[in-house]
């Protein structure tokens, strides 16, 4: 019966979509074991990341209106450098690879 409800569901969910017209990726995530920030400036960083072990690299851009957090502190970017190889998930927008929110682990 569970199942029966899923399916019925996301078939729900599918003709929603289809009807509304075509679905935008506003945002991707990487996840990133050893994440390290290289600073452009005060204002401006890098990061390298891969969406999957197969992706390529992308070159992803965080500049001072990126959201940076760790547990419930918000850093800046000059602090997120200072700590390396941290894992991080990088959520950033695919269209212009800027770097929306960082949220580390740990």
């Amino acid at each position: 019966m569970r199942n029966a409800l899923c399916t019925l569901f996301l078939s729900l969910s599918l003709s929603a979509t289809a009807a509304a017209g075509t679905l935008i990726n506003l945002e991707e995530a990487a996840e990133v074991m050893a994440l390290s920030l290289q600073l452009n400036g005060k204002s401006s960083a890098r990061v390298y990341a891969r969406i999957c072990d197969d992706c390529e690299l992308l070159a992803l851009q965080a500049d001072a209106s990126t959201r940076i957090e760790r547990g419930r502190s918000l850093l800046s970017l000059e602090q997120a450098a200072q700590l390396k190889d941290r894992g991080a998930t990088v959520l950033f927008d695919p269209a212009t690879l800027r770097i929306t929110r960082i949220l580390y682990w740990n």
